[in-house]
């Protein structure tokens, strides 16, 4: 999917733009349930994809480049937001300052943020088509009853920055409610979209909730396993998802009737955490609860099952508020992380080559 080919193209991008830097950090090997990818460039696999969440897992990079990258998906994808508002007339019961809160909030389509200027980098006086989108609303109730303004009614200048529910999706919602008006009243309104990031003002935020967590494994102590009683093998390969706090979701442990042993269900494994990217602490309470159960008659028998984090892999589960596709959040994140780290690298590197130069030495970059 294309998608998955932007963020594998980004997640490889970073690692060249930051060599030596990106080196993920490695405890000890242990007993493992599944080979991990230990080493290499950073890589991505999409897990799932809908029209507004994405999940995601990112590999071979240190948790430090993870929660970056999640604090930019927050904070620094740039958006594009109503940010001026000139009220020409309003007789509605809302006073200005509330509607212009509330046209700011308004989320606007930004697939073509990259496109405009930052309004304090762009050199008009005051705005212009490379730093800013101009709105129009104009409109009176005439009907006998109440009438909903909402963000159908605003007129964009720019065919691509407009309301999220613009073309014609959600009719039967009516867009978003700006104020409601009664017979007589009237409220014309000119207004100003510029670019801007979450840092800024929430406003320009283009995710509703972004969550990361490690990526985990299962390892399964099968002498120990052994020793139980068929009857109580049979409860912890099928214990009930409904049933806690021993649940496991179904088939990902199961049981072979030939080699009479337990196995870990791999392709189970990745469809839960697809869809929920809570999924190994469920198992680590699962797990807590059957080593505690083995440990009821002896306090030093072994661990049933051990639930363990990867240094190296983190899962993401981004949500959109609807303003750019999820993938494309994902994708710009990575972009300005990349740059983020570049000019880190440049600004070391100056400063280095200043100071050896002070002290009369000549140094190779």
């Amino acid at each position: 999917a294309r998608p998955a080919s932007w963020l594998r193209q980004a997640a490889r991008s970073l690692a060249r733009g930051a060599p030596g830097g990106m080196a993920p950090h490695h405890p000890p090997p242990m007993e493992r349930g599944k080979d991990e990818r230990l080493g290499g460039e950073p890589g991505v696999e999409v897990l799932h994809l809908t029209e507004d969440r994405i999940t995601f897992m990112l590999n071979n990079v240190d948790i430090s480049v993870a929660n970056s990258l999640r604090r930019v998906m927050l904070a620094e994808v740039p958006t594009m937001a109503i940010d001026l508002v000139e009220v020409k007339e309003n007789t509605s019961v809302l006073h200005d300052e509330f509607i212009a809160h509330r046209l700011g909030l308004i989320p606007l389509r930004s697939e073509m943020a990259a496109q405009f200027n930052y309004a304090r980098d762009c050199t008009c006086d005051d705005s212009c088509p490379r730093c800013s989108v101009k709105f129009t609303l104009d409109v009176k109730c005439e009907e006998a009853h109440r009438r909903n303004i909402t963000s159908k009614d605003l007129v964009s200048e720019h065919p691509d920055v407009v309301p999220i529910d613009a073309d014609g999706l959600g009719d039967d919602l009516g867009g978003i409610v700006i104020v409601k008006m009664g017979r007589g009243q009237e409220l014309r309104i000119e207004a100003i979209a510029r670019k801007g990031i979450g840092k800024e003002h929430a406003k320009f935020n283009p995710v509703g909730t972004v969550a990361m967590c490690a990526d985990g494994a299962i390892d399964l102590n099968h002498d120990a396993l052994s020793t139980l009683p068929l009857d109580k093998i049979y409860e912890f390969v099928n214990t009930p998802t409904d049933d806690p706090p021993g649940n496991c979701p179904a088939k990902v442990l199961l049981y072979n009737d030939i080699s009479k042993a337990i196995q870990v269900n791999e392709q189970a494994v990745d469809e839960e955490k697809a869809r929920d990217i809570n999924f190994f602490d469920k198992m680590a309470y699962f797990a807590e609860w059957w080593n505690d159960f083995n440990q009821l008659k002896d306090k030093t028998a072994p661990e049933l099952i051990r639930i363990r984090d990867r240094p190296d892999r983190f899962i993401y589960s981004v949500e959109s508020t609807g303003v750019m596709p999820p993938a494309l959040i994902a994708k710009v994140a990575i972009d300005v992380l990349r740059e983020k780290v570049n000019q880190l690298q440049r600004e070391v590197a100056k400063g280095v080559e200043d100071a050896m130069d002070g002290h009369g030495y000549a140094m190779a970059m």
